[in-house]
């Protein structure tokens, strides 16, 4: 897939539940899509986050999908309005770096 945009937006996952959401916008059918493929149909999107993306780096990751899970369920709980999803990534990958490193010493 090639991706022509990305933004966080707020999603209606359903049971009136909102959740912080990096979506992808797909080059060719100009569908908005999460990072593993799943299209988001438009009537669940209820809006756009800014975003400054001067200060955003993008990270490629394979994670299975038990693990892709845990940070979706991590995100709806920790996430709230006007929290940064990107934080607690940052968080996450941080401390995921010390782990890694505490484990090659």
């Amino acid at each position: 897939m090639e991706v022509s945009d990305f933004g966080t937006y707020t999603v209606d996952v359903g049971a009136g539940r909102l959740q912080k959401v990096m979506l992808l916008r797909c080059s060719f059918c100009n569908a908005l899509v999460t990072s593993d493929g799943h299209e988001v149909p438009s009537r669940s999107i209820v809006s756009r986050e800014g975003i400054s993306r001067s200060n955003l780096r993008t990270i490629v990751a394979l994670l299975n999908s038990g693990t892709y899970q845990e940070l979706e369920d991590l995100f709806a709980t920790e996430t709230s309005e006007g929290m940064d999803p990107a934080k607690i990534m940052n968080e996450i990958v941080a401390l995921g770096l010390k782990q890694y490193r505490k484990t090659l010493s």
